[in-house]
C-alpha cells in the first residue's frame, strides 16, 4: 500500500509544498480530502462556525499513540500519555502557522476531536486507512491506534488517491464486544451511547447492566476490547511521537484516587475531563469494594 505523505512529487506544487511544510512539523502520515465530499456529513456543534470560509480541502492527519503493551493496565491506552486534545493540538497548530507563512492569502483552521468535520470520513477519503467494522479508522502502520485530527483551508489541493486497505470483516471485534453493540445492523450513534468505553465515562447512576459490563470491561475508564482482538492491530508499532511514550501512567488503585492531590498531578490527562469521580466509582465497580466507603468526588 502506498504512504500518503508520498503521494506527490516534490516539485514545486501546492500539494508538494503543503507536504513538505507538514512533514517538516513532524507529522508523518496525511492526505488530502476535498471538502465538498465532507460537506454532506458536517456534525452540528460550535466548532462549525470556525470552518473557513469556502472552504475547499481538509488535511486529515493521524497521530498514533501506542505505547506498548502495560502489564496490569487499568486506564485505557489512549489515556495513558497527556491528553491527546493537547499533544495533538499542539502539532496542528504549528502546522497550521507554517502553511499560513506558505500561503498568507489563504486560511488555515485545525481541528481535533470537538471537530465539524467527520473525522473517519476524512481520513479514509484521504486514504489514510479504511473503517472497521467497530467504527475505528484502521491504518496499515500502526493499525486503530490513533488519533485523527484535520487542517480546513480555502486552498485547493488534489484529493490524495492512496488505497487505505480494507478492514478483514473477521467478526473478531463483534464477537469480543462485551456490550454487544457492534452488529452490522447497529446505527454508529447506538454503538457510542452503549459502547463500555462510554459507559466507563458516563456521570450519575449506572444501571444494574451497565455496572455488570464494568465488571466484565478491563479498565476503569474506556475500552480496548475491540482493538486487542483485531488482527490488524496484531503488529502495530509504536507510535513515533516522543509525547505518547514519556511521562505514561497505565493503572491507578483506589487510595491514589483517593488522594488530595490526584486532580491537581492528573489535570493534563483525558481520564480527568469529567472529574475524578467516575474513576472512583468505576474503580469500587471493578474491584467489587463499597461505594459509600469512599471520599465524595471533588
Amino acid at each position: 500500500m502506498m504512504k500518503v505523505e508520498n503521494s506527490v512529487d516534490e516539485d514545486s506544487s501546492n500539494e508538494a509544498i503543503v507536504s513538505k511544510t507538514i512533514r517538516n512539523c513532524g507529522i508523518e502520515i496525511f492526505g488530502f480530502a476535498g471538502f465538498d465530499n465532507l460537506q454532506n456529513s458536517l456534525i452540528s456543534c460550535s466548532a462549525i462556525k470556525r470552518l473557513p470560509q469556502d472552504s475547499k480541502t481538509v488535511i486529515a492527519a493521524i497521530f498514533p499513540y501506542y505505547s506498548g503493551e502495560h502489564e496490569g493496565a487499568n486506564i485505557s491506552k489512549y489515556a495513558i500519555p497527556r491528553d491527546y486534545h493537547i499533544i495533538v493540538g499542539e502539532f496542528l497548530n504549528k502546522a497550521s502557522s507554517a502553511l499560513l507563512k506558505k500561503f498568507p492569502s489563504h486560511i488555515f483552521t485545525s481541528f481535533c476531536d470537538i471537530s465539524p468535520i467527520n473525522e473517519v470520513l476524512a481520513a479514509l477519503i484521504a486514504g489514510i486507512g479504511c473503517v472497521g467494522d467497530n467504527g475505528l479508522l484502521i491504518n496499515e502502520k500502526y493499525g486503530s491506534y490513533v488519533f485523527i485530527g484535520e487542517i480546513v483551508t480555502d486552498l485547493i489541493l488534489k484529493q490524495s488517491v492512496v488505497d487505505g486497505g480494507k478492514c478483514l470483516s473477521c467478526g473478531l471485534c463483534r464477537k469480543a464486544c462485551p456490550a454487544g453493540v457492534l452488529e452490522k445492523t447497529a446505527k454508529f450513534s447506538q454503538k457510542k451511547t452503549k459502547c463500555l468505553s462510554a459507559i466507563t465515562q458516563r456521570k450519575g447512576l449506572l444501571t444494574v447492566q451497565e455496572r455488570e459490563l464494568i465488571k466484565q470491561g478491563e479498565t476503569i475508564w474506556g475500552c480496548d476490547i475491540c482493538q486487542n482482538v483485531c488482527p490488524l492491530n496484531k503488529n502495530a508499532e509504536i507510535s513515533i511521537i516522543d509525547a505518547f511514550k514519556v511521562n505514561l501512567k497505565s493503572r491507578f488503585e483506589l487510595f491514589e484516587i483517593n488522594s488530595p492531590n490526584f486532580c491537581e498531578n492528573n489535570k493534563d490527562r483525558a481520564f480527568l475531563w469529567k472529574g475524578d469521580g467516575i474513576l472512583k466509582r468505576n474503580i469500587c465497580i471493578f474491584e467489587e469494594k463499597d461505594e459509600d466507603n469512599i471520599s465524595k468526588s471533588r
